[in-house]
């Protein structure tokens, strides 16, 4: 995979200086642009399983675009939406397109620490004709009714089934 990401490097830079080729350089510079996004292909195949932006949401429209709730307090048996945006994700290549695996986890902890509830959420299967740039994934949970008020902690485990990466990622919540 490393030298994969030199090769391609390598490539890139050498069909942008070749004016010989192709003397327009638009032309010159999409057809880099090529090489240089299978490079950074590469680099996220190498590259640590990384979970950000995990948010409690209203709505969730896309990657990156989705409506978080204006506070983090929320009450016993409430039904909630978890949003996590993934990074360096393994995709291979098959008939139906790029197909990425997740398995997910997650802890509720109270603010000492103790565990008070958690489980796994549905696997995630995706597949795209086109390799993916960028993933986000949505959950829903629902708070325990029984859970008492006080500050509490969420921790989502990520597992790349196809890569066997994991990453991590928290978020910190009030119930009222």
């Amino acid at each position: 995979v490393e030298q994969d990401y030199w090769s391609r490097q390598l490539f890139a830079m050498a069909t942008y200086m070749d004016h010989y080729t192709q003397p327009d350089d638009k032309r010159r510079a999409a057809a880099s642009v090529v090489h240089l996004d299978e490079a950074v292909a590469s680099l996220h195949e190498l590259g640590s399983l990384s979970l950000r932006n995990l948010t409690f949401c209203k709505k969730v429209y896309d990657y990156g675009a989705y409506d978080p709730y204006e506070h983090d307090h929320f009450t016993p048996g409430q039904q909630l939406s978890l949003y996590v945006e993934v990074d360096n994700f393994h995709s291979h290549s098959t008939e139906k397109g790029f197909c990425t695996s997740l398995g997910s986890t997650y802890e509720l902890l109270s603010d000492q620490g103790t565990r008070i509830d958690g489980g796994e959420f549905p696997d995630v299967e995706d597949c795209c004709r086109s390799r993916r740039r960028d993933f986000h994934v949505q959950y829903g949970l629902v708070l325990p009714k029984a859970l008492p008020p006080g500050k509490y902690q969420l921790q989502l485990v990520v597992r790349d089934r196809g890569s066997d990466k994991i990453g991590h990622a928290s978020v910190a919540f009030e119930v009222a």
